[in-house]
């Protein structure tokens, strides 16, 4: 299975007040981090945002939404329906630390689903894998609300979006983060 690996960094930063995938730790920015790291397992990288010259440096492809206005579901439909690839492994700029056994865990899951969204004591949406097959489902979803709130996600293995999804219960030994 061909995977590639999404940062979305396309969010208004309003309760922050400003850009979290600049933010620096351990002297190094977010998105650095995390494109880094999934060109250590995806062929791919894409990122998503709003402000496409910012992230030139990092020379993967940059991208705007192309369903405006609705947060991470606007990011999510629009990596999945342009990457190379049948499937799309995203994951947040606000997450500075992953672990990249637990993202080669969760693609070895791919097999008859549409989505593989992991749980631990809740639904993590935002660093998971979505198929190409998930679109018509994702943009029915955009229409039907104002705006990608976390609402707009899948909460149980039969959501109604995704119809087909594995939500695994992360392994013991994966659960922590590098």
């Amino acid at each position: 299975m061909t995977i590639s690996g999404v940062v979305l960094a396309g969010g208004k930063s309003t309760r922050m007040g400003r850009n979290k995938a600049i933010l620096e730790i351990g002297g190094k920015r977010l998105i650095d981090r995390l494109v880094e790291g999934l060109q250590g397992i995806f062929p791919e990288v894409i990122i998503v945002a709003n402000t496409l010259d910012l992230y030139d440096y990092l020379g993967v492809r940059v991208v705007p939404d192309l369903i405006r206005d609705k947060g991470a579901l606007g990011g999510i439909y629009t990596v999945a329906a342009i990457a190379s690839n049948p499937w799309v492994f995203v994951m947040a700029c606000d997450m500075p630390f992953f672990n990249p056994g637990l993202i080669r865990y969760l693609a070895t899951l791919t097999d008859d689903w549409d989505a593989v969204v992991p749980y631990t004591d809740e639904w993590e949406p935002l660093y998971a894998l979505y198929a190409k097959t998930c679109l018509p489902q994702m943009e029915r979803r955009s229409i039907q609300t104002t705006s990608g709130s976390p609402g707009s996600f899948p909460t149980s293995a039969c959501d109604e979006w995704v119809w087909r999804s594995s939500c695994p219960t992360i392994p013991k030994g994966l659960a922590s983060s590098t």
